[in-house]
């Protein structure tokens, strides 16, 4: 059956801690297991607390994989990169003291830089922890309402999304989301809380994407700030 957990905080920055000490844990039993981890994190502005309060994390990291859960077919350097914003407040990254895949495929097609992405992040899949935002329209990753480019579930790990009126993308498929051996979920506000709990009465994942989380034996945990 699937379900969750909720851990309310007062604070972005107190369930930004919350979230960075259960990842933590999740990556120390990972390394500890299977002498590595993966972690997929999201972009936005709404994880950069929790970035850098998991970056001073006791943790190998050069056994510790790092990538996002998604990105816009934008330059590495530009200001919209989800990529510039993990190397600006991920210490572990910044000091190239762990492994990263990168969604940026110069020269490439986002059809054709979907399946680079995708084999490599195969080496590292299931991912050990996956954690994803969400929007107030409930899409998670790149993976919008209504958006048919990603409806029909595939097997691959990546897939070139294209939401109407924005930018060409990559992310992570519903496969990789749902595969995922830990998954959390970062929101802040009650705007954000309601949409998810409104999401749980919705029955088409086409509708309401954050229930790709959502997993059978599988424990979906949500941090969330009021």
């Amino acid at each position: 059956m699937s379900q969750f957990q909720l851990h309310q905080s007062a604070s972005p920055k107190q369930a930004s801690q919350a979230l960075a000490d259960w990842a933590a844990g999740h990556l120390q039993a990972a390394i500890a297991a299977r002498g590595r981890a993966s972690i997929a994190v999201p972009g936005g502005s709404t994880p950069v607390a929790f970035l850098e309060q998991l970056s001073p994390a006791s943790l190998d990291w050069a056994c510790v994989t790092v990538l996002l859960t998604d990105e816009r077919l934008v330059a590495p350097g530009d200001s919209r990169s989800n990529e510039a914003m993990l190397r600006a407040h991920l210490g572990p990254l910044a000091q190239g003291l762990c492994r990263f895949i990168s969604f940026h495929r110069e020269g490439l097609s986002a059809e054709a830089a979907a399946l680079a992405v995708d084999r490599d992040i195969s080496a590292v899949a299931p991912l050990d922890v996956c954690i994803s935002g969400m929007g107030a329209d409930m899409h998670v990753a790149s993976l919008f309402p209504h958006d048919t480019s990603w409806v029909e579930l595939s097997a691959r790990l990546v897939i070139a999304t294209h939401p109407p009126g924005l930018e060409p993308r990559l992310s992570l498929s519903p496969a990789a989301l749902q595969s995922a051996r830990h998954m959390a979920l970062l929101i802040n506000g009650d705007v954000k809380l309601a949409a998810f709990k409104a999401a749980l009465t919705i029955s088409e994942t086409a509708e309401a994407p954050v229930r790709l989380l959502l997993r059978e034996g599988r424990t979906l945990h949500v941090f969330a700030a009021m």
